[in-house]
């Protein structure tokens, strides 16, 4: 019983740590800007992997976005990101491939701890017309955009 207790135990502890490594390391991918300051790729990370945003000064004019995961389960195509120096108005995502329709969604920024974030953005693959290289285009309403290439499956 002790034997299997343990077992147990440390196969939870294990898939914890596997856990926490995985999503560290999704965190830390590094996305190319579009804006003329490409600090947000550059710039120091928590112990989340997530951008150290708590001592900086950005007025609202200077508000940056940045695609911090991207990620496909299923049917579906989730895309998450980091905002800083504004704490309200909206996001605004693009699929783009060539010789296809862009696909457009919208939703409204959100704080999460010490940053904001776009509400997220879960796209059903049903509603990009092929499979393959996509590009992800965020942008906040003042103009400042980020870009993922993105290969859908």
């Amino acid at each position: 019983m002790k034997k299997k207790l343990f077992f147990v135990i440390a196969t939870l502890i294990c898939a914890v740590i596997a856990g926490a490594v995985a999503y560290n390391s999704t965190r830390k991918e590094k996305t190319p800007t579009t804006s003329s300051d490409s600090s947000i790729s550059e710039q120091k990370q928590d112990e989340g992997g997530l951008p150290d945003v708590k001592n900086q000064k950005v007025s609202k004019e200077e508000g940056k976005i940045s695609i911090s995961n991207v990620s496909q389960d299923g049917g579906m195509v989730y895309v998450r990101t980091v905002v800083e120096g504004v704490a309200q108005g909206n996001c605004t995502i693009e699929f783009k491939k060539q010789g296809f329709q862009t696909v457009n969604r919208t939703a409204p920024l959100i704080p999460v701890t010490s940053y904001h974030a776009c509400e997220g953005f879960s796209l059903s693959k049903q509603d990009l017309p092929v499979k393959g290289e996509w590009t992800i285009l965020v942008k906040l309403e003042n103009g400042n955009s980020a870009e993922k290439i993105y290969s859908v499956n």
